[in-house]
């Protein structure tokens, strides 16, 4: 399953943090006759974040389990997070289904780091005034308790202050916890520019971060990456029966009025070339055209290597011009490089 991107057994028992909210709210249709539940995360992020706990053997202990499963809003739970991950200097690994919420934990981070540090010091909470939402009455109890509760550190707040007043906020991780081995999460060509803006600000690169699934809501893993840090990805072919469309370099971003269009299997696609990925999957789901483009790099053994471009039909329309998305995040990137550099 994750054995090419995450070596087996590498992360047994590591102190972990997610930022993967569990709360869900309870919707009623109009005609009140169907009750469901919806989450701030998919249903495949939850089913992502289930496995990974379960094949990496997480100690998810370090942040109390009723902050992800009880605290609605992002930034109220980025500050709960942080301050008890803070506090733990021997935390290793930082999980996340997208880079987007990394980057944006950081960010948070950096402006709310003395009223974090703080709390540290005093071992309090934040009252209910100093959040988006407050907190229900039995989650601010629960978390005042013997269970939870941390003790005042003022040693740590102090370190803490130490370590940013030396270099800022410049690759900070490696300085805020020294045993750090990595951070996992989604990303692809479509997340490039949050991961160049994180690499050149926050996190240090020479912590890898592992990029763990290619999946979608209709099928939650058909691909893993090459390596850490790699946009270049490998099927599972057990996963879902593949079936590829030949794209032409100038017809990617046209809709295809071809109901019927000819497929290839799995090992007929040839490197260099551009596909539209068409899963069947064990579920049910039949030929299902999924719009993503892909290029084929090369080879693993017998298994062919692509990488995400785009999706078919998405472009910017300029008066006449259109402008694909691959085009579009390319100028991104180059403008990106150039602010970097």
């Amino acid at each position: 399953m994750l054995t090419k991107s995450i070596p087996f057994n590498l992360f047994n028992g590591c102190k972990a943090i997610s930022l993967t909210s569990l709360h869900y709210k309870t919707h009623v249709t109009k005609d009140k006759l169907k009750t469901y539940k919806m989450g701030v995360i998919t249903a495949i992020a939850a089913h992502e974040k289930q496995n990974i706990e379960t094949i990496l053997k997480f100690n998810q202990d370090i942040v109390p389990s009723i902050i992800l499963n009880e605290i609605t809003g992002s930034n109220d739970m980025f500050l709960f997070v942080l301050i008890w991950a803070l506090q733990c200097k021997e935390l290793e690994v930082i999980s996340s289904v997208f880079i987007m919420a990394l980057v944006n934990l950081f960010t948070f981070m950096e402006k709310k780091f003395d009223f974090i540090c703080k709390h540290i010091e005093m071992g309090t909470i934040p009252t209910d005034e100093s959040l988006s939402s407050p907190l229900p009455i039995d989650v601010r109890l629960a978390l005042q308790s013997s269970n939870y509760r941390l003790p005042p550190n003022p040693s740590r707040a102090q370190e803490l202050h130490q370590i940013v007043s030396e270099n800022g906020f410049h690759h900070i991780n490696r300085r805020l916890w020294p045993n750090l081995k990595c951070g996992i999460c989604i990303i692809s060509q479509n997340f490039k520019q949050f991961e160049l803006k994180f690499l050149s600000t926050y996190w240090d690169p020479v912590v890898p971060i592992f990029p763990y699934v290619y999946g979608m809501s209709e099928h939650h893993r058909i691909a893993v990456p090459l390596t850490t840090n790699s946009y270049q990805l490998i099927p599972l072919p057990r996963s879902v029966y593949y079936e590829f469309i030949e794209v032409e370099n100038d017809d990617r971003d046209d809709d295809d009025d071809d109901q019927s269009p000819e497929s290839l299997e799995l090992g007929q696609i040839d490197e260099g070339k551009l596909y539209e990925v068409v899963l069947t999957t064990y579920n049910g789901l039949y030929r299902y055209r999924t719009e993503d483009i892909i290029k084929v790099t090369g080879h693993y053994y017998t298994l062919p290597v692509w990488k995400l471009v785009g999706r078919r039909g998405q472009y910017l329309s300029i008066i006449t011009e259109h402008v694909t998305e691959m085009e579009l995040r390319e100028i991104i990137d180059l403008i990106l490089l150039e602010s970097i550099e």
